[in-house]
């Protein structure tokens, strides 16, 4: 009786900002109730699967069934669901991200099965999705096989893949999801489906990012949309994001890869330990920097974890140090600090008397950071942060959210325009944006998809430096738009 009462707790304030979100009233909580009846399995638990899988978590999805096959037989297989402080050899990766994923959303009816996809498994559990994260196309092919047999009722399909600058998406969308006549079935494209240019390659941490969240708004699409622009992608069709690319687009490249990318004398400091720094801090653990630092002033609540997965498991403690204390879980060799305090020109009155401390320009100044990332949500700390990167020409990062959009611009000195004119800042609402204060509410997906895209311009500068021009101006998202992103060519000098 006490464990439904818990739970009963639970449930509203998880998904408060869901459904604030995803319409008024008793529209956003209709929204979400049918998100919560969906029926999603996964199959592949390495990088991309756990991140599309911690996303579903976030969104309220209310039933998932997850494979994989493998075992962790080293310590390096930390991943980011669990870490390397935990003991992990010899354990099914299934039972691991079954533990770490009942954290962020106790209310989800999950079954997670070690072993290969097949048709006697999933018979069951009779999915609304069927989600392929490997980069196997053999896998992606037996997946592919069983929505289209007459005995799953024509199941929805979405393959997805990924490697260390590129990530794919392709949904099929049978037309006659209701019926069984094979005669009426929209032909699958194979060239697009199964992604046969990522076999054998690793999956990539930010490129999964991106690619997690475009999966999980097309879950969210096929629950409910929010009006006739708000359309699932078109079946059979491929998306691509490319880090090198000039538009960050497609599978071809048109600048040359870093062939041995060297990160741990960086040092990176991530301002805002919400929902962009959670996602932010999940990419960078993956790839090797030296130092990452974290600002924030806020502790986690239980309506965060809707967005802010990093948070699980530890309710009530300072956000910075949660995710200091993550990020060395999964990556030992990385040195991190959480710094608890608010960089902002004065303290109001209600700062003062809640006893946040200020954090002075001074201080990160000599911390000599090659790159800060902006994952803060109020105007004022955008444009403190914007003035200290031109005043000490410093790279500055800067990305914001909204339910259905994001965005994001590079500061580069000497090569950009700064972020202010960029995004013009001061047309800003004033406040913040956060979940709490009830302004503005924030659900997972673009927050997953814009940290990524903030990662990947990191590395951007940091593979390039001031050998090749950065984003030509904000990289936007909106999940009206048929292709999702774009790059506004507008801004650099």
């Amino acid at each position: 009786m006490g464990k439904k009462m818990a739970l009963s707790r639970v449930i509203p304030e998880m998904y408060i900002c869901n459904s604030e979100a995803f319409g008024e009233g008793e529209l956003g909580r209709e929204r979400q109730e049918r998100v919560s009846n969906l029926r999603v399995a996964v199959v592949g638990n390495g990088l991309l699967g756990q991140m599309i899988l911690g996303c579903m978590y976030g969104l309220g999805v209310g039933n998932v069934y997850f494979f994989d096959d493998s075992q962790s037989i080293c310590r390096k297989e930390g991943w980011f669901l669990y870490g390397h402080t935990q003991k992990i050899i010899g354990k099914k990766k299934s039972e691991l991200v079954a533990e770490a994923l009942h954290q962020i959303n106790p209310t989800v009816r999950e079954e997670g099965r070690h072993g290969r996809f097949t048709e006697a498994f999933i018979y069951k559990f009779n999915p609304n999705i069927l989600i392929d994260a490997t980069n196997d196309p053999l896998s992606k092919g037996r997946v592919l096989g069983y929505a289209l047999s007459s005995s799953s009722n024509v199941v929805p399909v979405i393959s997805v893949a990924s490697d260390d600058s590129k990530g794919a998406i392709t949904c099929y969308w049978p037309k006659n999801l209701n019926r069984r006549i094979k005669s009426l079935k929209e032909e699958p494209d194979l060239e697009s489906i199964l992604h046969r240019e990522f076999e054998y390659k690793e999956q990539g941490s930010f490129t999964s990012g991106i690619i997690a969240g475009l999966t999980t708004e097309e879950v969210r699409k096929f629950a409910f949309q929010y009006g006739d622009e708000d359309r699932k992608l078109e079946s059979n069709r491929r998306l691509v994001y490319n880090l090198y690319s000039d538009t960050r687009r497609g599978m071809r490249s048109n600048l040359k890869p870093n062939p041995i990318p060297r990160y741990r004398k960086k040092r990176v400091l991530v301002v805002g330990a919400g929902a962009l720094g959670n996602w932010a801090s999940v990419y960078l653990s993956q790839l090797g920097i030296g130092q990452v630092d974290f600002v924030d002033f806020d502790k986690a609540e239980i309506r965060n974890l809707n967005r802010q997965i990093q948070l699980r498991g530890r309710i009530g403690e300072k956000k910075a140090q949660i995710l200091s204390e993550r990020i060395r879980e999964i990556d030992p060799y990385v040195k991190s600090r959480s710094f608890d305090g608010k960089l902002c020109y004065d303290l109001s009155d209600d700062d003062v008397s809640s006893g946040i401390r200020r954090i002075r320009g001074q201080f990160l100044r000599r911390e000599n950071y090659d790159v800060i990332l902006g994952c803060v949500d109020n105007k004022e700390a955008r444009i403190w942060l914007n003035e200290f990167a031109i005043r000490h020409r410093v790279p500055y990062i800067d990305g914001g959210t909204h339910p259905k959009e994001g965005q994001l611009a590079v500061y580069l000195p000497g090569i950009t325009s700064p972020v202010g004119e960029q995004l013009d800042l001061d047309s800003f609402p004033d406040g913040g944006t956060s979940c709490v204060d009830h302004l503005n509410p924030s659900v997972v997906m673009s927050n997953a998809i814009i940290a990524a895209g903030m990662v990947g311009e990191l590395l951007h500068i940091f593979d390039y430096g001031l050998n090749e021009k950065p984003l030509d101006g904000p990289f936007s998202y909106s999940t009206s738009l048929p292709g999702r992103f774009y790059v506004e060519k507008r801004i650099a000098r």
